[in-house]
C-alpha cells in the first residue's frame, strides 16, 4: 500500500488502509476502497477465483455501483 484510505463495507466500520495494511474480502462480498485524499492510493490485489475487480455485482446479479461513497 502506498498512500492512505479505507476499506468500506456495509457490515463493519471503515477499516483504515495505510502502508503495511492487509485485508481479505470474501467472494461476492460488497465492498469498496475509499480514498479521501488528493494523493493516489496504491494497493495490490490478488483475486481468486480469477476475474476483473471491475466486474462488480450484487448477489442477485445486478451491477454494483463503482463508488459506494456516492450512493
Amino acid at each position: 500500500v502506498r498512500g492512505a484510505g479505507g476499506l468500506v463495507t456495509s457490515e463493519r466500520p471503515l477499516q483504515e488502509l495505510k502502508k503495511g495494511s492487509a485485508f481479505h474480502v470474501a467472494p461476492r462480498f460488497l465492498h469498496a476502497i475509499h480514498n479521501p485524499n488528493p494523493e493516489d492510493l496504491w494497493i495490490l490485489g490478488v483475486f481468486r477465483p480469477e476475474g476483473s475487480p471491475a466486474a462488480a455485482f450484487y448477489p442477485d446479479g445486478r451491477p454494483a455501483p463503482v463508488d459506494m461513497m456516492d450512493k
